[in-house]
């Protein structure tokens, strides 16, 4: 028996909430669904992460996301149960009046782990994408308030073509509030992201050797959908020089005040950790590996979340690699990025198949393809 065990098991509580973002993958609505999870589902999810860390060792980390998984009747609820089963737990919320001091009192005396909540430009175009005027004001009053109660605060983005440029920014705010983590989301067309306009693949090469620079500068780089960022990171120990084109040029010039341009001379890069996997499960009780991947694996509400994980050959497909088709079948770094199993899907239909937003060829000489 195989078992696969998640490092971050992401449970969406609901798809209701308050915003209805540009690229919101989950498609949000304004208010909860009768389906959507309830205390028999919580319970029986906490009792297969129970089961899950007797066979393997340990338990995946619980992550309550949305739509606004404060929106969710069952929320209150949800998190005094991890709390009681010493489940380790984190929250995505979004910026509304619930998330307020009350709130965080109430999830710190739980015992939360951290919290992440989203952040995506320039405040003309922050509030452009969640269609609210004044979200970005508030964003950052509420990460001043987080960050005063003492919690461990993650900042999301979502790149796509409407911000890239608005990196620097960001990372100008992040540095400002002292947030040492920022993940990352590479827009994949689904939901709403339909709508929107990804980044090119040479933007996306360009825009992960920026990451790399300002990772090295002091703040921890996450991407999700975008696993060539440990690509770089390899490409960059083996001595490949790590510029690019007018695209990293650019979001370099733009970050000339957040220390991070003496890199290029000092080639201090980060090295790959470990690969993280995760498990997704949807506000109606199907499981898939990510929010973004809408591959169904099985549903805790006719099988047992372990059962779902066990012997699985989706899953054993992808951790293996073995069975990739086109270039990242060919691809001498499929053990280390393996590319987007998402963005194959989902531009594809066949989970299998190479990812668009990777530039790398195996066929072409690796000097020429490292910019």
């Amino acid at each position: 028996m195989a078992m696969y065990r998640p490092d971050l098991l992401f449970i969406e509580m609901t798809k209701a909430c308050d915003y209805s973002c540009l690229h919101c993958r989950a498609s949000s609505i304004r208010f909860p669904s009768r389906n959507d999870l309830g205390m028999k589902d919580i319970n029986e999810i906490i009792n297969s992460i129970g089961n899950i860390a007797e066979v393997t060792g340990r338990a995946p980390h619980v992550v309550l996301t949305g739509g606004d998984p404060l929106m969710s009747p069952s929320f209150i609820d949800t998190v005094s149960a991890l709390s009681d089963s010493s489940v380790g737990f984190s929250v995505s919320p979004a910026v509304t009046e619930k998330l307020n001091t009350d709130m965080l009192s109430f999830l710190m005396d739980k015992g939360m782990n951290s919290m992440s909540i989203s952040l995506d430009g320039q405040p003309e175009i922050h509030d452009e994408i969640r269609k609210c005027n004044g979200l970005f004001r508030e964003t950052l009053f509420a990460m001043s308030t987080i960050k005063d109660f003492g919690i461990k605060l993650q900042i999301n983005s979502t790149v796509m073509k409407r911000n890239l440029m608005d990196f620097p920014f960001i990372l100008k705010i992040l540095r400002e509030y002292q947030i040492r983590t920022w993940e990352i989301f590479f827009l994949i067309a689904t939901g709403r992201g339909k709508g929107e306009k990804p980044i090119s693949s040479l933007e996306g090469e360009d825009f992960l050797k920026y990451l790399l620079h300002v990772e090295a500068s002091g703040t921890a780089i996450r991407t999700v959908e975008a696993p060539e960022y440990r690509r770089i990171k390899q490409m960059a120990m083996e001595g490949f020089p790590m510029i690019g084109g007018d695209i990293f040029r650019e979001l370099i010039r733009r970050s000339e005040d957040t220390n991070i341009t003496g890199l290029l001379r000092a080639k201090t890069y980060p090295t790959n950790g470990k690969r993280i996997k995760t498990a997704f499960i949807s506000s109606n009780g199907d499981v898939s590996v990510s929010g973004l991947f809408n591959l169904k694996l099985g549903s805790i509400r006719e099988t047992p979340l372990q059962s779902i994980l066990e012997d699985n050959e989706i899953l054993m497909n992808i951790e293996s690699g073995d069975m990739f088709r086109g270039k990242c079948g060919r691809c001498r770094y499929r053990k280390i990025c393996g590319g987007s199993r998402a963005r194959a899907f989902s531009e594809k239909n066949d989970y299998l198949e190479s990812d668009s937003l990777c530039v790398y060829s195996p066929e072409i000489n690796e000097d020429v393809i490292a910019i």
